[in-house]
């Protein structure tokens, strides 16, 4: 099996919006790379977060009344414990 590569990946995903685009992207990196995953995770508890270091990302997944983050970083009880929204080309508000 080939090894797969991240334009490779987004072509299949590819969406109208940039952010759905630089969200895959995320998704895409975290999976694939040890380092970014460890980074990400080392930023959440340097900030208090009780964060176990290992995660499964997933990406754009309905959380009910919680809304639809963009990405999720989930733990092996499939608790949520890291959230990020991106906002790439969002107004922002006063």
């Amino acid at each position: 099996m080939a090894e797969e590569r991240v334009l490779g990946y987004l072509s299949q995903r590819f969406a109208t919006s940039e952010e759905n685009v630089a969200t895959e992207a995320l998704i895409w990196i975290l999976r694939q790379s040890a380092a970014a995953r460890a980074a990400v995770i080392r930023l959440a508890q340097a900030a208090g977060a009780p964060v176990p270091d290992q995660l499964h990302w997933t990406g754009q997944a309905t959380r009910g009344d919680l809304g639809r983050p963009d990405v999720a970083g989930v733990d092996d009880q499939q608790l949520d414990r890291i959230l990020i929204e991106a906002k790439f080309a969002a107004e922002l508000t006063p």
